[in-house]
């Protein structure tokens, strides 16, 4: 990444994860089901950008970066439906994630 540091910024808005009844169902919503997936909201968007400003090689790195947090984000919704004890197929991950997932603790800087 060159001489920029790399932030801490998300580590620190999920301070609530470790105070939580449940901090690894916390963790998984919010780093899989809420930053992780807020990438499949802009990847796509971006990617177009860039094709159409012609960075075709920025283009494929949105592409990636979507196509791997689709995974990651399935892996989020797979291993919290299994700590839950939800049935499979069942339409419990709305009522799953409302009852982990931490308020964001956005701290300005």
């Amino acid at each position: 990444l060159g001489p920029t540091p790399l932030s801490g910024y998300l580590w620190s808005c999920l301070d609530g994860v470790r105070k939580a009844e449940d901090p690894l169902s916390a963790f998984l919503c919010g780093i899989g089901l809420t930053f992780e997936a807020a990438n499949l909201d802009h990847s796509l968007r971006y990617r177009e950008i860039f094709l159409q400003a012609g960075d075709h090689e920025t283009a494929a790195v949105l592409q990636r970066v979507h196509d791997e947090e689709v995974h990651h984000v399935r892996l989020a919704n797979v291993w919290l439906r299994r700590l839950a004890g939800a049935a499979p197929g069942s339409s419990e991950d709305l009522e799953l994630y409302q009852r982990h997932a931490m308020p964001p603790a956005f701290v300005l800087y």
